[in-house]
């Protein structure tokens, strides 16, 4: 069985319309209320600008919300589309002629229209693959055409380019002539030629296609592309030379045609880098913009033949769109894996321009145990987050971070040496800061090649000795130690025969030779600092997945498990028994109760709180004989799928929920929050 975060992954759709099923659950009708305190930010697929209001801008997010800003970036909203699910956001696309009129792209087939502004929307279903990609034609915008990847997860749809000739009511197959067929076909991209509409480019998986009767028919116009760099992510088109076109793959190269792409030149090449985004400057189309997995955003003013980088006070991120204002050209936005980001000089310094954008996806959540209001985040696909003022506030903390583009999903901040931090995910093994996150750097001098960091847990007097618990191979669970800051890292797994994932990790605050370790629906448990393991599974259903593990600071033998489908289990006797301690904690049809994270109150152990994904947090004060809801302010399209929890040790009476696509909540005994920033956080509408 998976770890919980991959659980809800697959398939995301099928648990979606589960969720839907569940009655509504119950709210306390008094008491503290929670209160959404950021970060601000998320990842933004797409962005798309009014053609004559350039302050009017959309932006497309990866947790199926869609934004819009009508002060130039300043703040957004979020706008509420007809039917959407939480699959992402992949492309947008305005109607020139009638810029009111907005077409979004997702996964899962959807092409989503709205004639008012973003105001309403209505919804048509391609067959099931994500809409990379959308392309109006300017003289007659009810024509559309979207590019498709077929989403094999799902059993494949058909790829390729589809079109509409109404408005995108209904849409035909147009895929003549592209690599591959049916759900082999694989579209990344469009250009159109705008002085001659019938005209596009395609990028797709092996090479660029080029049509010039309106996608009738295609044929490859791959001159000069090497065999192993012809997957294409973006392509572009000089809007005054229309015979000058870049391209740029998936392999971190970019390329120039001057003959329609009859023929190709590499003019830049990142070394292990991908590329996701160009633009050309419309006033001044020798100059190009590139997005980056992992090398920011760079910028050539002469046309490709030199490149530099575009980066000042842009953080260490991946760019997935990028805009640049019509009307004045130094004002541009990338769309990046922390938000939405605006320079306002081409690109020589950057700021945050992301307020009101809220879909992050919460994976671990850590707090300062010594300076209680220093918080750090995890956001899959993001990196980590800070604040030093108890949520009023956020920065990004991601110098130096590697593969930060995946999910991280543990962090752990060294009790005895808080500037001390490990982060460990799903690539990349473990990283460490000892500045507070200011800076990291990788320690994995001894894991296996490949190795996925699912748990993590620092010895609470001695910052230098840490567990990790992983998946090796995508087979094997492992725990591995290190007692020299990461320095090194060697097995520690004597006892552990079986199972795929180490999920959960969990040292006994007042016998730390103890450690417990949750693998793959077992609990196991070491008394010598885990140099050997026993397994401890009277009570638990054999492959289940064990989300948690919390150890009571005060009574040592008493520990809880937060166990997807089952529910909060407890031990009372050091793991050597369990029973399910469930009274009150809500169970979702096919889905039964989905226990993800457990806290306890450090002064008042029989205090706990666990979050059941989809329905908020419960909250028990008998140690865990009895659960109610404590929901009340939990508001929003995602609020209630809480990952993570954690509590202040010095202000146990604050509690911190991080949520899947909603950021992170804070629950204080007094009710009042760092700061008054409002949030929009609209309902789901579902279409017909």
């Amino acid at each position: 069985m998976q770890p919980l975060h991959k659980l809800w992954r697959m398939p995301l759709v099928g648990l979606l319309l589960l969720l839907s099923l569940a009655p509504p659950m119950p709210v306390a009708a008094s008491g503290p209320s929670w209160q959404w305190i950021g970060p601000d930010g998320g990842i933004i697929y797409a962005l798309a600008m009014h053609p004559t209001t350039p302050t009017t801008l959309y932006a497309a997010s990866e947790d199926h919300m869609l934004y819009k800003s009508t002060d130039g970036g300043a703040t957004w909203s979020g706008v509420n589309l007809a039917g959407s699910t939480t699959v992402a956001l992949t492309s947008l696309a305005i109607d020139p002629q009638t810029p009111t009129t907005v077409y979004a792209g997702s996964g899962g087939g959807q092409v989503h229209k709205s004639t008012d502004g973003g105001a309403t929307w209505s919804r048509v279903s391609l067959p099931l693959a994500d809409v990379n990609a959308l392309a109006i034609h300017p003289q007659t915008p009810t024509t559309i055409y979207a590019a498709l990847k077929r989403v094999g997860t799902f059993g494949g749809g058909a790829g390729g380019v589809y079109k509409s000739t109404d408005g995108g009511a209904t849409w035909n197959d147009t895929s003549t002539g592209l690599p591959g067929s049916g759900t082999g076909r694989f579209v990344h991209a469009l250009a159109m030629q705008l002085d001659a509409p019938d005209t596009l480019y395609a990028g797709t998986h092996d090479g660029v296609y080029k049509t010039t009767n309106g996608g009738a028919s295609w044929s490859a116009v791959n001159g000069g592309l090497p065999s192993g760099q012809r997957v294409i992510n973006a392509i572009v088109v000089h809007p005054q030379t229309p015979q000058a076109l870049y391209a740029a793959t998936d392999g971190g190269r970019i390329f120039k045609s001057s003959d329609g792409g009859l023929n190709w030149s590499g003019v830049y090449t990142a070394t292990g880098d991908r590329f996701y985004a160009l633009a050309l400057d419309p006033q001044t189309p020798t100059t190009v913009y590139a997005g980056t997995r992992s090398s920011g955003i760079l910028k050539s003013t002469d046309a490709g033949v030199t490149w530099s980088p575009a980066n000042t006070s842009l953080p260490n991120t991946t760019v997935r769109s990028l805009a640049i204002n019509p009307q004045a050209s130094a004002t541009l936005y990338a769309g990046t894996h922390l938000g939405v980001y605006k320079s306002t000089n081409s690109g020589s310094s950057w700021s945050a321009s992301s307020e009101g954008i809220n879909t992050l996806d919460i994976r671990a959540l850590a707090v300062d145990p010594q300076t209680p209001t220093t918080l750090y985040v995890a956001a899959e696909g993001s990196g980590i987050f800070k604040s030093s003022d108890a949520g009023a506030n956020w920065s990004p903390v991601t110098a130096g971070l590697n593969n930060l583009y995946l999910s991280f999903e543990a962090l752990a901040v060294a009790p005895s040496a808080p500037a001390t931090l490990y982060v460990g995910g799903v690539s990349g093994g473990v990283q460490k800061s000892t500045d507070g996150g200011a800076s990291w750097s990788a320690v994995n001098t001894g894991f296996p090649s490949g190795v996925r960091v699912y748990a993590l847990a620092v010895h609470p007097q001695n910052a230098d000795i840490v567990y990790a618990g992983t998946n090796v191979g995508g087979t094997t669970a492992k725990v591995f130690k290190t007692t020299d800051g990461g320095a090194s890292w060697s097995e520690a797994n004597t006892g552990i025969t079986v199972g795929e994932y180490v999920t959960a990790l969990a040292i006994a605050p007042n016998a730390q030779d103890t450690i417990y370790a949750a693998v793959s629906g077992r609990v196991y448990k070491s008394t010598d600092s885990a140099a050997n393991w026993s397994a401890l599974n009277n009570g638990f259903t054999l492959g289940v997945s064990i989300s948690a593990l919390a150890i009571d600071p005060q009574a040592p033998a008493a520990l809880y498990a937060a166990v997807p489908g089952a529910g909060v289990l407890k031990s009372t006797n050091g793991g050597a028994s369990w029973s399910q301690v469930n009274a009150g904690l809500p169970s979702s049809p096919g889905l039964g109760i989905n226990a993800a994270d457990i806290a306890i109150n450090p002064q008042s152990p029989t205090m706990l709180y666990a979050s059941v994904f989809g329905s908020g947090v419960y909250r028990s004060t008998n140690g865990g004989t009895s659960w109610s809801p404590l929901n009340d302010g939990l508001s929003g399209p995602n609020a209630r799928k809480v990952w993570t929890l954690a509590i202040n040790p010095q202000a146990p009476e604050t509690v911190y929920a991080g949520t899947y696509g909603n950021g992170v909540f804070v629950l204080r005994s007094s009710g009042v929050s760092p700061d008054h920033r409002q949030l929009f956080l609209p309902m789901v509408l579902r279409g017909q």
